[in-house]
């Protein structure tokens, strides 16, 4: 999955599963993942923050949503 082609297709199929109403905490926080891979902090950033509106106790998105910040930082 390491593949930016392969990534930027599982983004689009996540979008499209969430636009049908799959609006659910994993396909939010992979797209995060995968949006961060790709360099797209923004969105990343906003999708795992969707993932935590969610399920907000979850310890892993908290841990990568600062992970996400600090990046964005980083690139400014």
């Amino acid at each position: 999955m390491n593949d930016p082609k392969t990534q930027e297709k599982a983004a689009q199929n996540l979008g499209k599963a969430i636009d049908l109403g799959f609006e659910t905490f994993n396909n939010y926080f992979t797209l995060g993942i995968i949006n961060a891979n790709l360099g797209d902090f923004a969105a990343a950033e906003e999708n795992v923050i969707k993932a935590l509106d969610i399920d907000p106790d979850n310890q892993n998105a908290k841990a990568t949503l600062r992970t996400i910040k600090m990046k964005k930082v980083e690139l400014k």
